[in-house]
């Protein structure tokens, strides 16, 4: 390992190495991050002439096909999002550096690079610059200690958050039509699969994270990421820049991309939240079962992560432009029920779910589970999208499975079945049959953690969870006895319960309801940009009666109305109910109810035949 010689005016390129995937990036991959500009800094700050070459790009290239899963057989092509070597040339010989420093650095938390990428950049600066110095160094080394020299490469040297003192030099990425932000780096969770930890947690200070934003802001940036491994390490940290933020005046739109630990999202921050302007707000689920939270050690459970997301959707959801819930697959132990709990948990809840593949890092749990079958593979077959845990004859329908788990409408994911191997379509129709019971026990539970989980799965698993589900609206404001509707509804009720013996009866008697017809402001709530914290609270209460009636809808498997026919129509309160129902799924949810069969019971007297 190499020191940077510390020699005032000596020319040095920084190259900001670019990523391969598979199928399709994961992330904006043309993105550096802020820690890549807080070493150009640190640098300068030493007297260096430094000048920065962004290799990367959203043009994409084909690169190499790499051998895939768990024991190398299975062929993957791989594609490059990079700059072509042809600008690398051009910038090199502009600046003709002394020193070039090919720099992996981690945008996205952990990901991989392709080894045989930073060997040919070498080779270009070298044929370019036959004098120059050329070393590699950043985070990704610091994860893999002792590889680059046996890979072939020279690393050099940087005492450990070095540059954290430094503010980013944001005239490296000038131009870049993004830009960026942090608050805090680190992370004290131990998740089995995130190498997060390997950096001490620590906080950087809001007043100058604003100067740096007004800085951005005032070059005609409007887009600003932050890529923080958990920046709920601090909460109030986060709330105090939200407020700040708030106050300053900056027009612009904050992207959370890798997500807030859902059990640290307090009521406070989600009204914050909703008053700003948010392209991307990522929450976490990772784990849909009892069995898989044990396993991967995160601190919350799919319980908190949905009922975070119900709460966003409510009181912020008009300042967000995409909700994403992100979970990961690839592992061995993988349990499709969970995935696709979590999948379908998701669409439910109108956010975007995004599922990455599992990397591997040294120091992980998941590595040291697995450390016998990776040993023979590089640190280049331990990208993700490579599948390294997966048997070889699986990969395939792995591909597909991320395939499937991004599309982002059930209708279209039902149309799309054939993306599932045999053993996943069981899986995905199992889960499906109950999904929408489970995500309602989960918002009304009464805590969070892994016993509640348990409790939730075996109530669901219990004989009477998969009886057949009859809702029985009655819209008939008499007594049973002296309402012939509502005697004509019970009659087909007690029929449908002899023939599914066992099965479940929900009624729900309208005019015992608190039913309002809907008002101004409930219109302007499902139709406009208004928060549910600016309502009346009868308005409120009108909401929250609507998600009631919709839960009981999406859980039925058949449905019966009894109503009797006054003055030509339906009772209002019929209608009213269906106007409260419809309009929200519709216009404020973008959703709909499955097709399921209904059968309506209607009673009249003989005056409609004269009319």
């Amino acid at each position: 390992m190499s020191k940077l010689k510390n020699i005032p005016g000596r020319r040095v390129a920084v190259i900001a190495v670019p990523f391969t995937f598979a199928g399709a990036p994961l992330c904006p991959l043309e993105q550096v991050s802020i820690e890549t500009l807080r070493f150009i800094s640190y640098l300068k700050a030493g007297g260096k002439r430094v000048s920065f070459i962004n290799m990367r790009s959203k043009e994409r290239f084909l690169w190499k096909s790499r051998k895939g899963g768990l024991t190398s057989g299975a062929e993957i092509r791989t594609a490059l999002c990079s700059k072509p070597q042809e600008f690398l040339e051009a910038e090199l010989l502009k600046g003709r550096p002394e020193e070039v420093l090919l720099w992996c650095d981690l945008p996205f938390s952990p990901y991989t690079f392709d080894l045989d990428v930073i060997a040919a950049l070498k080779k270009l600066c070298l044929k370019a610059l036959p004098g120059a110095h050329v070393l590699t160094g950043g985070a990704f080394w610091e994860i893999f200690p002792g590889q680059a020299a046996r890979a072939g490469f020279e690393l050099f040297s940087l005492e450990k958050d070095a540059a954290d003192a430094y503010p980013p030099d944001f005239g490296a990425i000038a131009g870049e039509p993004y830009g960026l932000f942090q608050l805090a780096k680190g992370c004290s969770n131990n998740c089995s699969f995130c190498a997060a930890g390997r950096s001490r947690p620590g906080k950087f200070d809001n007043a100058a994270t604003l100067r740096q934003l007004r800085t951005q802001a005032a070059s005609g940036v409007k887009d600003f990421w932050n890529w923080d491994e958990n920046v709920l390490m601090f909460p109030d940290h986060l709330e105090e820049f939200l407020d700040r933020y708030l106050r300053s005046g900056i027009k612009g739109t904050l992207n959370f991309s890798l997500g807030f630990q859902p059990d640290r999202i307090s009521a406070g921050l989600i009204r914050k939240l909703g008053a700003l302007r948010l392209g991307i707000l990522t929450i976490p689920f990772e784990t849909g079962t009892s069995a898989s939270f044990r396993r991967v050690g995160k601190p919350y459970t799919i319980i908190t992560s949905i009922k975070r997301v119900f709460e966003i959707n409510r009181y912020a959801k008009k300042a967000i432009k995409r909700l994403h819930g992100t979970f990961i697959i690839g592992y061995p132990h993988d349990d499709f029920r969970s995935i696709f709990r979590i999948y379908l948990s998701i669409l439910r809840l109108r956010a975007i779910p995004i599922p990455f593949p599992l990397y591997l890092f040294p120091g992980t749990g998941e590595y040291r589970q697995n450390a016998g079958a990776l040993k023979a593979r590089g640190l280049t077959g331990l990208h993700g999208q490579l599948w390294p845990l997966i048997p070889d004859k699986r990969v395939p329908e792995y591909i597909n499975l991320l395939k499937f788990l991004s599309i982002d409408s059930l209708q279209r994911a039902k149309g799309n079945l054939k993306l599932l191997s045999p053993e996943m379509l069981s899986a995905f129709n199992r889960e499906l049959r109950v999904n929408d019971a489970f995500v309602d026990k989960c918002l009304a539970a009464s805590s969070d953690g892994g016993e509640e989980l348990e409790k939730i799965e075996k109530e669901l698993s219990a004989p009477a969870s998969r009886r057949q589900r009859l809702l029985h609206i009655c819209a008939s404001p008499r007594p049973g006895g002296t309402s012939v509707s509502k005697g004509l509804g019970e009659y087909f009720c007690d029929k449908y319960s002899r023939a599914f013996p066992g099965g479940v009866v929900t009624r729900l008697d309208l005019a015992g309801e608190p039913i309002e017809f809907i008002n101004a402001e409930y219109t302007d709530f499902i139709a406009h940009k208004v928060e549910f914290s600016a309502l009346a609270e009868r308005t409120r209460r009108l909401v929250a009666l609507t998600d009631k009636y919709i839960s009981l809808l999406r859980r039925a498997d058949r449905i019966v109305i009894s109503t009797p026919m006054y003055t030509l129509s339906i009772p209002a309160v019929l209608k009213a109910f269906f106007e409260m129902v419809a309009s929200r799924l519709f216009y404020e949810l973008n959703d709909k109810l499955e097709p399921r069969k209904i059968c309506c019971v209607l009673s009249r007297d003989g005056m409609y035949g004269e009319a």
